[in-house]
């Protein structure tokens, strides 16, 4: 009877997966990716989560095994929350130890977060390898402190670990769900002479109140506006009835939201993009094959905003639109005035995106994890 137990317990281990991840989109999707080709693998995958309602809202999508760790950030926190801060890591490696015990994983995967650092812990001291993904230019604090314990390192930028063994480290790209990639291999709109030119203005998941509420502004003052229509993203928080008043007023067709369920579709039918420039949108954007202005976030952590977007502008795929430059009078007017009328720059910022694209991310990532395990 034991030894039955014993080879039930072993056919577990190797058949179930863990990922830690959480926070922010950016984080999660790359871990659903990652998530999605591991079932087709066969394996069981349990998600290791905050507990955030972002995080809720996202994998209830999917058929996903769900463990909540309790884990707190670090960054920006109070001075009092930092002082109880080795108790709350504590108390959350203790849960993460429960859930390991419980589910016997062969390997767990971090999507970085501070969720990621009470479920590495735990793996550490179960001895369970790790596997690290870091989806900026620049690292994060918790994927710093990580790479230490990490068995191999999967990066989408090159030189974002200079210190770290070159060994470990696999420059993959950022995994991207399968729909999303089969959706971008359709056939996509071509601007014809004498349409519209189509803009998408979006701010991450959490939208961006800047774009928001200087993008309608300035968009009237462009030479051509009556040749630009334009989809805007305005994120949960915004006032969407002020943002559909202002391109009304400028005389601007637009569709307005503040989420679109089916960004796949929305990438198919639009020419240009403004963002900002978190990870996960530019590899969105390179597999869409989509030029961009790009207005980094002020502040980002490391200011990984601003790396990610230097990376793609000296490739040739964006233009960096500094948030100090978007007040500056006539600096967005004239970028969008000049790709309007010289379409052939439109062309090379769009065949830059497609040298960029990087294929089976998911795929090479699960096969290398595989690898270290045989």
């Amino acid at each position: 009877m034991s030894s039955n137990k014993s080879r039930q317990s072993k056919v577990q281990r190797k058949k179930t997966v863990m990922i830690a991840g959480g926070g922010t989109g950016g984080h999660i999707y790359p871990g659903v990716a990652l998530a999605t080709e591991l079932k087709e693998r066969g394996y069981n995958v349990v998600w290791m989560g905050s507990g955030s309602k972002l995080e809720k809202s996202i994998l209830n999508q999917y058929p996903l095994k769900y463990e909540h760790v309790t884990a707190k950030p670090f960054r920006g926190a109070s001075l009092i929350r930092k002082i109880v801060l080795p108790i709350d890591v504590a108390y959350g490696v203790v849960s993460a130890l429960i859930k390991m015990l419980n589910n016997k994983p062969k390997f767990l995967i971090t999507m970085g977060g501070y969720v990621s650092v009470t479920s590495a812990i735990a793996a550490a001291i179960l001895k369970i390898p790790i596997h690290m993904c870091e989806q900026n230019s620049r690292c994060g604090l918790a994927n710093k402190v990580l790479s230490v314990m990490a068995t191999t390192i999967f990066t989408a930028y090159p030189n974002v670990f200079r210190k770290k063994s070159t060994k470990k480290i696999i420059e993959t790209g950022n995994p991207l769900r399968k729909e999303l990639i089969k959706r971008s291999n359709k056939k996509r709109r071509l601007k014809k002479e004498g349409q519209k030119l189509t803009v998408l203005v979006m701010g991450g998941s959490q939208g961006a109140k800047t774009l928001n509420e200087n993008v309608p502004r300035i968009m009237k003052e462009i030479k051509s506006s009556q040749k630009i229509r334009v989809i805007h993203q305005t994120g949960g928080t915004a006032q969407i009835e002020k943002i559909i008043k202002a391109y009304k007023e400028s005389g601007i067709e637009a569709r307005v939201e503040k989420y679109f369920d089916d960004m796949a579709g929305i990438y198919s039918e639009v020419d240009l993009v403004i963002a900002r420039s978190g990870a996960l949108t530019l590899s969105e954007l390179m597999q869409f094959e989509l030029p961009a202005i790009l207005v980094p976030l002020p502040g980002s952590a490391d200011n990984h905003q601003f790396f990610n977007a230097l990376h793609h502008e000296r490739k040739g795929a964006c233009w960096i639109l500094q948030q100090e430059d978007l007040f500056r009078e006539g600096k967005l007017e004239k970028m969008i005035d000049i790709l309007m009328t010289g379409e052939g720059t439109l062309k090379k910022m769009k065949h830059a995106c497609i040298k960029m694209k990087r294929e089976n991310v998911a795929e090479k990532i699960i096969q290398a994890c595989e690898n270290n395990h045989e």
